[in-house]
């Protein structure tokens, strides 16, 4: 799906990826589990913890579940842009979550706007995908990860 081209998800990404030059590369492949290890002693220290730069390439397995983003992460979600000096607004783009499995454990992560109907059509549940995901921050114990772009992977049948 790396190939949308739409303003909203173009300014979207960018701002996730400011001060640097901006692009696809600078996503790493890095596990969801593995930010979470490395980064856990951030839990506890604050309620809310905002992550200025974090992109990842996530390798995981849809499910066909969803759910509107809870109003604690729209917090984070909020909080981390006005960090960065963008407007809270922008949040509305990440009112919706789908659950995803990486090596048997399961994430809730958020999604943009744009990106919803390309993910309706194009995978179902099971198929394998990597994600381009940015980590924005967590509220207590709740990570809080958006999805920005996702490519299926070619073994899918």
């Amino acid at each position: 799906m790396k190939y949308i081209n739409t303003s909203v998800l173009a300014i979207v990404t960018a701002l996730f990826l400011t001060g640097a030059q901006a692009g696809w590369e600078d996503y790493k492949e890095k596990t969801l589990a593995a930010t979470i290890e490395e980064h856990k002693e951030m839990v506890g220290t604050v309620d809310f913890n905002y992550v200025p730069r974090y992109p990842m390439l996530v390798f995981a397995r849809v499910t066909e579940e969803a759910r509107n983003t809870p109003e604690s992460q729209l917090r984070v979600i909020r909080g981390w842009l006005k960090s960065i000096g963008q407007k809270e607004e922008i949040a509305e783009l990440y009112l919706q979550q789908i659950k995803v499995e990486e090596k048997g454990e399961f994430y809730w992560l958020a999604v943009q706007k744009p990106l919803i109907p390309y993910i309706d059509s194009e995978l179902k549940n099971g198929d394998f995908v990597w994600l381009y995901v940015a980590w924005v921050g967590n509220y207590k114990s709740d990570w809080v990860f958006l999805i920005n772009e996702f490519e299926k992977a070619e073994f899918n049948q």
